[in-house]
């Protein structure tokens, strides 16, 4: 995730990068639930036809398990519903609607971040130096994450979500009918649901949100019932760290945002 004017808790790797690349920014990824930005129908096309992964696991109400192809398909679904391109459905419905003014849906081959930010670092192989890695055009993730925000809109975003200002009640309801993230080193505390992910906290609450990664950026958080709300963006994904290093930056990012949370 990006930051840019909106108040923050910003990780920077303590390794410095090397052989730094052009100056150029890059938008980041956010992952807002299951609505999320995009803007040509090409893109999810191209990446429902080339997704020809193993076959599921099980069937429909079996075993969770998380595909981007998911959010893919449920752009294509929201542009046959509203006659509109994915980018200015997302706008007019909620951008616009909530004034998040530090979110868009970059246009297609767009590369420089708009206004201030903090650049964005990337390893190749996890573990390897870190290197300025901000120019990227993520309108490849389409529906999964084609997007820029700030923590502060995010903040926005779920509150208003969770908050009933978007959806139907019974439409929020089936997003937070949740079933266990039955996957090995996830937490027995974490729990999934249509695009919302459940985290129970120490203090016994539950925090609502959906983190979300791109070369470069990821983005941490979570709201309560009660309009608590926190987002925590780092400048590259934890899983490029060396293996000591990534481990203790998720702890302290999860520990922080129970503590936040919380209090």
């Amino acid at each position: 995730m990006t930051a840019r004017t909106a108040p923050s808790t910003t990780l920077v790797p303590r390794t410095p990068p090397r052989r730094p690349r052009r100056p150029a920014r890059l938008s980041a990824l956010a992952a807002v639930c299951a609505v999320v930005a995009g803007t040509a129908i090409a893109v999810p096309a191209v990446a429902v036809a080339g997704d020809r992964g193993p076959a599921p696991g099980s069937g429909p109400g079996g075993r969770w398990s998380y595909s981007n192809t998911n959010y893919v398909l449920a752009g294509l679904v929201v542009q046959k519903v509203t006659g509109r391109p994915l980018g200015e459905a997302i706008t007019e419905r909620i951008i616009r609607p909530l004034h998040l003014t530090g979110t868009y849906v970059p246009a297609r081959g767009e590369r420089t971040l708009r206004g201030p930010h903090a650049l964005g670092y990337h390893a190749e192989p996890a573990g390897s130096a870190l290197v300025e890695h901000s120019a990227i055009d993520p309108s490849t993730s389409w529906g999964a994450g084609d997007l820029v925000t700030t923590p502060g809109d995010l903040n926005t975003f779920f509150r208003a979500l969770l908050g009933g200002r978007l959806l139907r009640p019974a439409e929020l309801t089936q997003m937070t009918t949740t079933v266990a993230m039955d996957l090995p080193g996830i937490p027995t505390t974490m729990r999934y649901g249509l695009g919302l992910q459940s985290t129970e906290l120490s203090c016994g609450r539950l925090a609502w949100g959906h983190g979300g990664i791109i070369p470069g950026y990821q983005t941490e958080g979570g709201v309560t019932a009660g309009g608590r709300a926190v987002t925590i963006a780092t400048t590259t994904m934890h899983g490029v760290l060396p293996a000591e290093h990534a481990a203790a930056v998720t702890q302290e990012i999860a520990a922080t945002i129970d503590r936040l949370l919380c209090a």
